[in-house]
């Protein structure tokens, strides 16, 4: 009989060591957020009811989220592509690029702990979709193989689907001019990669 196991930590700060052993995972399969709450979807608003049933509704569930708390400065990330859109955002809006990078931030602190505790030879399977801010589309999957090469992980494929049921409008107006209109989140990429190296 297969054995599970639920544990409840935020993978961002760290995966307690107590809990899950570094080097003990075969295959990590996951769904990180597209993007921080306040600028992609609404993320502490789709959770208020679990909140409740959890007795966390009268926390702030998107400063916990990622991208929650803004940085002061946009860093440099190991993804050149990541850093050219960041870049393009704030030429345009700052702030902006600030909730974004903030975001990107977190994903990656998160992705450095997650390969801490996949074997040698075992594989991340990361499913997301790429955003628009600001009109700039953001490279979400490709800035995940890239920060999952930078710990030492080989890009093996990135498969892309069609979203099949969406709770978000096909298009909407980012930029708040009135007939100016994009497409919202189409495809998901599922990221897949492979631990080449501790």
């Amino acid at each position: 009989m297969p054995e599970i196991k639920i544990y409840g930590y935020n993978s961002v700060n760290e995966i307690p060591n107590n809990n899950i052993k570094e080097d003990y995972a075969d295959i990590v399969v996951t769904s990180p957020p597209y993007g921080d709450s306040h600028t992609t979807v609404a993320y502490g608003q789709y959770s208020r009811l679990s909140s409740q049933w959890l007795s966390l509704i009268n926390e702030n569930i998107d400063k916990k989220l990622m991208g929650g708390i803004k940085l002061k400065s946009i860093p440099d990330f190991p993804s050149k592509t990541l850093n050219e859109a960041i870049n393009i955002i704030a030429s345009k809006n700052n702030k902006r690029a600030l909730e974004v990078a903030s975001f990107y931030n977190d994903l990656q602190m998160s992705i450095k702990n997650v390969s801490k505790i996949i074997k040698l030879n075992g594989y991340s399977c990361y499913v997301v979709a790429n955003r628009t801010v600001s009109s700039v589309i953001l490279p979400t999957s490709e800035a995940i193989k890239d920060f999952f090469e930078y710990y030492g992980f080989d890009h093996i494929n990135t498969y892309i689907r069609e979203i099949p049921n969406k709770r978000m409008p096909i298009k909407n107006s980012p930029t708040n001019v009135a007939g100016e209109t994009m497409n919202t989140m189409l495809n998901e990429h599922i990221v897949v990669m492979k631990k080449i190296k501790n």
